[in-house]
């Protein structure tokens, strides 16, 4: 995607607090990576749209790790043909998604022509949350979906089991030809010492915003966008990255996932499939290993 100048515009993702700080701001820019996605994934229009909903949200997500060694898993099972959808994230600025049924697609809405996110998801599911310390136990939460939008799952899922308010808005703009034309997110979080009026005020400018893909389609940056419908609210930037879609996997944990299987579906690879072959779920990589690779030392068959 190139700007108005005719360069091109990298992705952004952004971390703003107001100036009393009582809210936290969260924007992305995802165009870049979100078409990366679908290119990896060979994803429909449909599953284009929904997988880049929750790649955008697990790359706001990764904001809130402090930690080497912390991590963010998203799984969303439901009812759709798209099947499970699952995110992770376990470095700032970077993510991955990957899906049961990547390639399946629906028609459009027939009320308003927009791409059925909510079918292909799915509408009677779940949405669960887990978070990864390096240094402390995980905590893990989990909420029945609302919508299948995926930004109305996440923010009830912050409601109900993180007991945090929050406004989540997420966009995949789809363009004729399969490509990812736009695509985004805001995630607002409010602090406990939020007032009313803070949160009047907030409604307001929310409810003023078009859709984040309309947004970004003008051109606004995401800190234009935070200086154009938050200016009341005085958001400062307090970090800021250059997102990603970044897998982390690798022959060794491939290889260590092979020998965790037990000996019998180890020796049955060997001896039908004279070994193995290990495709990973997110960036499509394919490992190839020898039968003699499928015995653990010492191991004699």
């Amino acid at each position: 995607m190139r700007n108005q100048e005719g360069k091109t515009r990298l992705d952004v993702l952004l971390r703003a607090m107001d100036e009393a700080g009582h809210v936290r701001f969260f924007v992305a820019d995802t165009r870049n990576m979100v078409e990366e996605m679908r290119k990896i994934h060979h994803a429909s229009f449909t599953a284009t749209a929904a997988m880049g909903r929750l790649l955008t949200m697990m790359t706001l997500l990764s904001l809130s790790l402090d930690n080497d060694g912390d991590a963010l898993t998203v799984n969303i099972k439901s009812d759709g043909p798209g099947g499970y959808l699952v995110g992770l994230s376990d470095v700032p600025g970077e993510a991955r998604v990957t899906a049961q049924n990547p390639e399946a697609d629906l028609p459009s809405r027939t009320t308003d022509g927009k791409l059925d996110v909510g079918r292909w998801v799915g509408r009677d599911g779940t949405l669960s949350f887990v978070r990864s310390y390096a240094l402390k136990e995980p905590f893990s939460g989990i909420t029945p979906l609302v919508s299948g939008e995926i930004a109305e799952d996440f923010a009830q899922y912050f409601y109900q089991s993180e007991q945090t308010a929050s406004v989540v808005s997420l966009g995949v703009l789809v363009a004729p030809d399969a490509t990812v034309q736009q695509a985004g997110g805001i995630f607002l979080q409010l602090m406990p010492d939020c007032t009313d009026e803070e949160v009047g005020r907030l409604e307001t400018a929310v409810g003023q915003m078009p859709s984040i893909t309309k947004i970004l389609d003008e051109g606004l940056s995401p800190e234009e966008l935070l200086q154009r419908y938050f200016a009341d609210f005085h958001p400062t930037v307090t970090e800021q990255h250059t997102p990603h879609y970044a897998c982390h996997c690798s022959r060794e944990k491939m290889h260590r996932a092979l020998l965790s299987l037990d000996v019998g579906s180890r020796r049955t690879l060997a001896e039908e499939n004279h070994g193995a072959e290990v495709v990973c779920d997110f960036c499509r990589k394919t490992y190839q290993f020898s039968g003699d690779a499928l015995k653990k030392p010492g191991e004699t068959w």
